[in-house]
């Protein structure tokens, strides 16, 4: 998937004019569980100004195998490894959750394309880590987990989680009207 990206704002992809992309095939979840979150402007706009995809593989609680991915804070989509090496051999506790968000703050370099600062969203990277590993632990208790923003002005709200949900995609995707593949919002 990495060499489908480079680091180009305007050809951002490593494929001919001439050549279209028609089929990529994904690796069962094989007792893997996964969330993406994404943060936008407005709930009819897509482009995501911050997206977080975490999978873990645990062995009982213990995180056997981990992988976080940020997008919309580079040019091409950045693996924090950090935080990933951070959650392997650990239970998804509240520490633990805390210290992968920090470290997966490291390689997220915000480009200048939006009305959010970068401090801020380079603070949301920690924010919506935490999240997405809470809700993989079951440690999800709403929008006041894990950040602080309750009630800051101009913060978008409670994110989505898209196209597959939570333990391993059990929920459905769907198409929403404008085309685009998500998974129910998150419950309250």
């Amino acid at each position: 998937m990495s060499a489908l990206y480079q680091d180009d704002g305007i050809a951002y992809l490593a494929k001919r004019p001439d050549e279209i992309l028609t089929e990529l095939a994904l690796p069962a979840a094989d007792g893997w569980d996964s969330i993406y979150l994404k943060l936008r402007r407005r709930g009819s706009f897509d482009f995501p100004v911050l997206g977080v995809a975490v999978a873990v593989r645990r062995e009982g609680e213990v995180v056997r195998e981990a992988r976080v991915v940020l997008g919309a804070v580079a040019s091409t989509p950045r693996e924090a490894a950090a935080a990933s090496t951070a959650l392997v051999g650990q239970r998804l506790t509240s520490e633990s959750i805390t210290r992968a968000a920090e470290a997966a703050a490291g390689p997220a370099k915000p480009l200048d394309n939006t009305d959010f600062t970068h401090p801020y969203r380079k603070r949301l990277v920690r924010v919506y880590v935490a999240r997405a590993l809470a809700r993989l632990a079951g440690l999800d208790a709403g929008p006041s987990s894990f950040d602080g923003f309750e009630g800051r002005p101009g913060f978008p709200g409670e994110p989505r989680a898209l196209a597959g949900g939570v333990r391993g995609g059990s929920s459905p995707p769907r198409l929403n009207n404008q085309g685009a593949i998500s998974g129910p919002p998150p419950s309250k």
